[in-house]
């Protein structure tokens, strides 16, 4: 049979985007993949791209999970603070958000939200870089924009969305 050596571990090729989750506080909710530009790697030489194309965030409201939001009961913690659960970590992110009034008002511009990338290495060799950014207090749209440019068998730009809704509860 097979023993311990004879198994290789080859790295996920990602023959589209990686998923996005954004996790806040006890929520959390799966990002919408919008328009994307993608390669990747065939294993042969070879590699394939693909461009998709999707609505605007601000005309795809019945597709995008919906993030609730609500104060934490603990002070320590940030009650708005979102982290950015990639499948595979792109190299550049950037989150552009709308106020809930935009829904479907495709001239509205969107402002920048600061996005924070955390770092990580491990005494075994592992690099981790997490991204967490604030979200706004209230019923806002997001949209993320995802680059993946160091791997070698795959890469490319991706778009996501989600919303925002403010709920008036304490958590227990």
């Amino acid at each position: 049979g097979m023993t311990q050596d004879d198994i290789i571990i080859v790295p996920e090729v990602f023959k589209e985007p990686p998923e996005l989750t954004i996790v806040c506080g006890e929520e959390q909710a799966t990002a919408l993949k919008g328009t994307y530009s993608w390669e990747y790697s065939n294993g042969d030489g070879t590699s394939t791209g693909i461009e998709a194309d999707s609505m605007h965030p601000l005309d795809s409201k019945e597709y995008m999970n919906e993030l609730p939001l609500a104060y934490s009961y603990k002070s320590s913690v940030d009650s708005f603070k979102a982290h950015l659960q990639f499948e595979a970590a792109p190299d550049e992110v950037e989150i552009r958000y709308w106020d809930e009034s935009c829904w479907n008002d495709y001239s509205a511009e969107s402002e920048e939200l600061i996005v924070q990338v955390i770092e990580a290495d491990y005494v075994d060799g592992g690099f981790s870089t997490d991204y967490t950014a604030k979200l706004l207090e209230g019923n806002y749209i997001y949209e993320v924009v995802a680059k993946w440019n160091s791997s070698e068998d795959y890469g490319g730009t991706a778009r996501y969305g989600f919303y925002t809704v403010m709920g008036d509860y304490e958590p227990v």
